[in-house]
């Protein structure tokens, strides 16, 4: 495969990932996934990783976006911009004016903002309407490009760890179903299994710090707001990097 930079989830925190860039070998960049939402520069985290010869994978954070932008219906109306999920900060990102307007317009109170599902419902029907405008053709056709999970002869990249399920289920990650959580490339957070001959990196299990699963993985998921870190992982030294956030 050759020399990578692997980056935990960044969750929009731009100023974190240009530390961890800067104090990583030279070599390609290759996000694990959950570039996107809670932080306030989301954009220019996708962009980021957009350059000439950096990688990526598809996240579910990725996902709940992409199934918003194509009205998929895979997931609650609404949820994507509710409470913790992050997607008004990415929509921040874009165009930091269309929420306070979209308030005004309706007289709605700060207090509603991202705590009453209703509100995130109507504010999904108004970031609908706006879509294209806000987003743009090249982000969005460059996320709905990406893979779920990347492989080769020496590695097996995915955002969530990959369990013991069939291979059938783990690519059903594409649906994600009203019961609740798949354990999925996507979503899982059981175990992950041992994958003979390969070394695995995966993000979306949250750990403290990079979580080493002896000499046949690293989960590198670390990123929880101020007090937590970022982490990288070079390949193949197999070498992390953090930087606090």
């Amino acid at each position: 495969m050759g020399e990578w930079n692997f980056i935990g989830d960044v969750h929009g925190d731009m100023a974190a990932l240009e530390k961890l860039a800067a104090k990583m070998p030279k070599a390609p960049f290759f996000s694990v996934g959950d570039m996107i939402d809670r932080g306030l520069r989301s954009k220019e985290v996708i962009e980021f990783f957009m350059q000439e010869g950096n990688k990526a994978i598809l996240g579910n954070h990725e996902h709940f976006l992409l199934d918003f932008y194509f009205d998929r219906k895979l997931y609650q109306k609404g949820i994507w911009l509710y409470k913790g999920n992050g997607g008004q900060a990415t929509v921040y990102s874009f165009d930091n004016n269309i929420e306070t307007e979209f308030m005004k317009a309706n007289d709605i109170p700060m207090y509603m903002q991202q705590w009453d599902l209703l509100y995130a419902e109507r504010l999904h029907d108004h970031l609908f309407e706006h879509r294209e405008e806000l987003f743009g053709d090249n982000i969005i056709t460059w996320l709905e490009g990406l893979r779920i999970y990347y492989e080769d002869d020496e590695l097996f990249v995915s955002h969530a760890p990959r369990s013991s399920a069939p291979w059938d289920y783990l690519m059903d990650s594409k649906i994600h179903k009203a019961s609740g959580c798949k354990d999925n490339l996507l979503w899982n957070v059981n175990p992950p299994k041992k994958i003979e001959g390969k070394f695995f990196v995966h993000g979306h299990f949250r750990y403290d710090r990079a979580k080493k699963y002896s000499t046949f993985g690293v989960g590198i998921d670390t990123w929880h707001g101020k007090g937590s870190v970022l982490t990288g992982f070079h390949w193949p030294s197999k070498k992390i990097y953090t930087v606090p956030v």
